[in-house]
């Protein structure tokens, strides 16, 4: 009985898990058990993406070049959100490391009731973004 109402309230707090909190779940498990785990959990929101070993293993092989080169991780911040409707969001965050930062573009899509990870992609040239960024200076 207790194991039914456990399944079922857990259920329910995966339904109702927004994509910030996706993206925060995403880097904490980045963070503790490395990309490798992150990019396992990315592929496993979706049942449609292309969980094949080698295109799981391409993903993972490119992100830990780059990781290799940049030395430690101090953490990530959001620096865009786009939407479309209210079932479609792009997050993109700017991923701190020593060395420099890259940038993390993550689509999300809400076909019903769940988010789930659509597509991730990678960006280790932030200075374009930056130059063809509105001045914020004030």
């Amino acid at each position: 009985m207790v194991l039914a109402v456990l399944v079922l309230f857990t259920g329910r707090i995966s339904a109702q898990t927004k994509p910030e909190e996706m993206i925060a779940r995403f880097f904490e498990i980045y963070k503790t058990k490395g990309s490798d785990e992150a990019i396992d959990f990315f592929f496993t929101t979706n049942k449609y993406l292309d969980k094949t070993a080698e295109s799981a293993k391409d993903v993972k092989d490119r992100l830990k070049k780059a990781i290799d080169i940049l030395q430690t991780y101090y953490g990530y911040e959001i620096i865009t959100k786009k939407t479309m409707g209210e079932s479609l969001i792009l997050i993109e965050c700017m991923v701190k490391y020593d060395r420099q930062p890259i940038e993390f573009s993550f689509t999300l899509y809400k076909p019903d009731k769940e988010w789930h990870f659509h597509n991730i992609k990678f960006n280790y040239k932030l200075e374009d973004d930056l130059k063809n960024a509105p001045n914020s200076i004030k």
